[in-house]
């Protein structure tokens, strides 16, 4: 996130109008600002902001990047599925159908540990055979 602040003292006698030109970044997006701009340029964004007689006028500007994150569906927890609701990065019924695959999770595990028993057993018994018949 970026924020920046853009602040203007007037020192006339009269009320001012301010043209602000926030500069327009790639994979930038305008999160939060006091106002909305006048309208979008493609080198920047103006905003247009009042300044009283005498008095000093702020306008902030906050912008957002989205990052790309990756996760492993077969890692995800109850933490992060609830994370992701509570951001609004998911849906409600995302998340439960994240919550639904947890316990296949489990069954996956066991099917592999059970897969991987039995091909040490199959290892044991083909060293077995190969010692008997050097015999």
């Amino acid at each position: 996130m970026g924020r920046t602040l853009y602040v203007a003292r007037n020192q006339d006698g009269v009320t001012r109008t301010l043209v602000i030109e926030h500069p327009a970044r790639a994979e930038w997006q305008l999160a939060k600002v006091a106002k909305e701009p006048e309208e979008k340029a493609a080198g920047s964004i103006p905003f247009s902001c009042r300044s009283p007689s005498k008095a000093t006028a702020s306008l902030p500007v906050e912008e957002v990047r989205t990052l790309a994150t990756s996760y492993e569906l077969s890692n995800l927890n109850e933490d992060q599925i609830a994370m992701f609701v509570k951001q609004g990065a998911i849906t409600g019924e995302m998340a439960e159908a994240l919550k639904k695959s947890r316990p296949q999770k489990t069954v996956v595990a066991k099917l592999e540990e059970e897969m991987e028993n039995r091909q040490k057993d199959i290892d044991r018994i083909v060293e077995d055979q190969d010692g008997c018949a050097r015999t």
